[in-house]
């Protein structure tokens, strides 16, 4: 089945935006936005340009990305001003004092080993497969919620110290070397101007982020951090995994933590103390699956006001950046992406945020449950488009043999 144009729904997200891009570009950055939802297989730009009715030459997308004049941060920017005035929208009514929450996390884009020209992809940790090692690109994003809205809210690609030297030795390129918690520290930078004063913000991440400086940029402004931290850690002057070693059963209460769809009995004891390298009080939480259990996770929450059960059921929500991944990689194509330059990628990666960003605003304008079913909302529209177009195209032509050939040219 052949793209006709957007779809409706998608045009009005676009619109709301107000990206500054020409006439062209427009068309180019909504044909590939409506690509990537309606194609089932690698969602390459040869093959979104395939499924147009009107297929461009095969060469003008792929100049989109990497000729076409347009400022990627510029476009970042704006996307984020939008996005992030429709998230906190007071509109939205709530009794009580309004809660933003930032989660920030990496992921892995795999390529294939064979994939030598593509200029940021390289060797990188994959915590996921244990102590393993994954080819392709990595990169931190961030989300956003607040109330029954929720987004991606920024990205940016995390470049090895290795693959930042051979990039400006191969392409004479003056790159510098940032670590992740750098690059959260300035996705954080970009959006504090666009936060109210008068809504908390708590900001999630996991022991790999857990760091004084993130940490102490969050304090400094009066957001409240809750991460996950190593056993390691000195509490109180004392390393975090004596301190719960000599823990009994009796300190700890049972906590039953919400999650989306279900809750999980965990055994936790809350502290409060020093962290080493701070001199505000903190909270620390001691978490087991079961009374027995020898290897405890440990929490760290600044608010000194949520119990173990309020911080841990907060820190679950950070879940919706993994739900990210999930959809960027499996229904979005992040990861089919052919352009090799640094430029061309940044700019592939930017619309399949948005577009990512779309679903989400249509679920939570519409009230649909989950993103795959706007995912088939949206097909079914496209697809009912294309059936009209059809009509009329068989209509003009008196013939339906041409018309299979123009939409259906396999059936034909």
């Amino acid at each position: 089945m052949k793209i006709i144009a957007p779809v409706k729904k998608l045009i009005t997200f676009y619109t709301m935006l107000s990206l500054r891009f020409t006439k062209p570009q427009m068309s180019h950055a909504l044909n590939f936005m409506e690509g990537l939802v309606m194609h089932e297989a690698d969602k390459t730009l040869s093959a979104i340009n395939r499924l147009l009715l009107e297929p461009l030459t095969p060469s003008s997308m792929a100049d989109f990305f990497t000729e076409s004049p347009w400022d990627n941060d510029e476009i970042k920017k704006q996307a984020q001003k939008v996005l992030i005035k429709w998230v906190i929208d007071k509109k939205q009514g709530n009794l009580f004092r309004p809660v933003i929450i930032i989660s920030i996390d990496d992921s892995l884009g795999k390529k294939p080993k064979e994939s030598k020209h593509f200029m940021p992809v390289e060797w990188h940790f994959d915590a996921k497969e244990g102590k393993a090692y994954g080819y392709g690109i990595s990169f931190v994003s961030m989300h956003i919620q607040c109330r029954n809205r929720s987004v991606p809210i920024n990205w940016k690609i995390y470049l090895r110290n290795k693959t930042v030297r051979r990039l400006n030795r191969k392409y004479d390129l003056k790159l510098s070397f940032k670590s992740k918690m750098t690059l959260a520290i300035e996705m954080l930078k970009e959006i504090q101007p666009l936060l109210p004063s008068d809504y908390a913000v708590y900001v999630l991440f996991d022991s790999w982020y857990a760091s004084n400086r993130v940490i102490k940029f969050c304090c400094k402004n009066n957001w409240h951090v809750i991460c996950a931290i190593k056993s390691n850690r000195t509490f109180e002057d004392k390393m975090l995994s004596k301190t719960a070693r000599y823990l009994r059963n009796k300190n700890f209460t049972k906590t039953w933590v919400d999650s989306a769809r279900s809750t999980t009995l965990y055994w936790t004891c809350l502290k409060r103390g020093t962290i080493k390298g701070f001199q505000d009080v903190m909270s620390v939480i001691i978490s087991k699956r079961h009374s027995r259990d020898k290897k405890p996770e440990f929490f760290l929450c600044t608010d000194l006001s949520l119990s173990a059960k309020q911080a841990l059921s907060l820190y679950t929500r950070r879940w919706a950046i993994e739900v990210d991944y999930l959809y960027l990689k499996d229904r979005l194509g992040l990861e089919d992406f052919r352009v090799r330059s640094m430029e061309g990628i940044n700019k592939y990666f930017t619309l399949t945020f948005l577009d990512l960003a779309y679903l989400m605003w249509r679920k939570a304008e519409e009230e649909i449950s989950t993103i795959s079913k706007v995912i088939a909302i949206h097909r079914r529209e496209q697809y009912e488009e294309s059936l009209m177009a059809f009509g009329r195209r068989v209509i003009e032509t008196q013939s339906v043999d041409l018309a299979l050939k123009e939409f259906l040219p396999k059936a034909a």
